[in-house]
């Protein structure tokens, strides 16, 4: 861990850790530099877990992290530089101790990486984009771009991610450990006007909520934006 200092450091808000998941630390380019970018409170740790076990780098965030909240990130995604300010102000000023980016899938048909539980069907359903429109309340997320704070890890407790979930639950370790915040007594909100790309081969980008189309897939090798149709999510 090594703590950040310079200046784009903001002091409106208390610092924290700024927690990487990264299989393969030189993956993507274009993540660096938006790390390299982005805003965050003076005094803010940054932290790098690399390897294949996500459970445990997660786990291993939570336990070392410092300050008052854990932004989590992998490192396939790209963001604005004001992306974590505008979470932060969440936390601070809207009392919400959990909030995410609006992110898509890698795979298509892009859907968000959002759901609500179905009470009836006691199911999770993914939430449409057409579906998206400003700080919603919502019950499960992704990981990469979730901000938390830190008195929700000592509520929720030990182990917050753990192995199987999948097996045993039908639930990734993220949505996993959303349902346990949940639970807790916990709420979880996105900004569906803070967008966070997500990059495999191209860049997935949310396009503005309440649309029809998912994104634009930024192709790396030629450079240009293709408008990509939402398909319905019946499941």
């Amino acid at each position: 861990a090594a703590s950040i200092v310079d200046a784009r450091c903001d002091r409106t808000y208390p610092p924290g850790t700024i927690g990487v998941v990264s299989a393969d630390l030189a993956r993507y380019t274009s993540f660096a530099m938006s790390l390299c970018g982005v805003k965050y409170p003076y005094g803010t740790t940054l932290s790098w877990q690399r390897g294949c076990d996500i459970v445990n780098s997660c786990n291993t965030l939570v336990r070392d992290m410092q300050g008052d909240w854990l932004w989590f990130m992998g490192d396939d995604h790209v963001f604005d530089t004001n992306v974590l300010v505008r979470l932060l102000s969440h936390m601070y000023d809207d009392g919400c101790d959990m909030v995410a980016p609006l992110v898509l899938g890698r795979q298509p048909p892009f859907p968000t990486v959002m759901g609500m539980f179905d009470e009836s069907a006691k199911a999770i359903r993914t939430v449409l984009m057409q579906d998206c429109h400003g700080l919603m309340k919502v019950d499960v997320v992704g990981s990469a771009g979730l901000l938390v704070r830190r008195r929700v890890f000592d509520v929720v407790g030990e182990p917050w991610f753990e192995a199987g979930s999948i097996l045993r639950t039908g639930l990734g370790e993220d949505w996993h450990w959303c349902m346990k915040a949940r639970q807790a007594g916990f709420s979880l909100y996105v900004d569906c006007d803070v967008a966070m790309g997500h990059t495999t081969s191209m860049t997935i980008w949310p396009n503005a909520p309440g649309t029809t189309e998912a994104g634009a897939r930024l192709d790396l090798d030629a450079g240009h934006h293709v408008p990509i149709r939402h398909e319905r999510n019946t499941t």
